[in-house]
């Protein structure tokens, strides 16, 4: 027989008394008896109103967020792109002649 030791609970009889108890208790928001198709077709549509709210906020901004991407000029993302492009370049340019000066061996 294992030896199971719970902490708060003194033997295991309280232990058992204690998940008994958990078990027979209602859970919130879980339905007690079954709805009828009426209740359950309203229940349904509220939800499914509810997500299509939430998708079309989502899509809301999304879109917002593009059209605050779309209205930088292009120019300017291009010239961001060549001023680290240029400063890649130029670093491994100065590390390969501060290398070339090192004059290992």
């Amino acid at each position: 027989m294992t030896d199971i030791r719970v902490r708060g609970f003194d033997s295991k009889r309280q232990l058992d008394q204690y998940f008994t108890e958990r078990d027979s208790a209602p859970v919130e928001g879980e339905l007690t008896e079954p709805l009828d198709a009426g209740e359950f077709r309203r229940s349904a549509e509220t939800e499914m109103a509810w997500l299509r709210k939430e998708a079309a906020e989502l899509r809301d901004s999304l879109l917002a967020i593009q059209g605050r991407r779309q209205d930088q000029p292009v120019l300017r993302r291009k010239r961001y792109r060549l001023v680290v492009i240029t400063l890649a370049v130029g670093t491994v340019v100065g590390l390969a002649k501060f290398a070339s000066n090192l004059r290992i061996g």
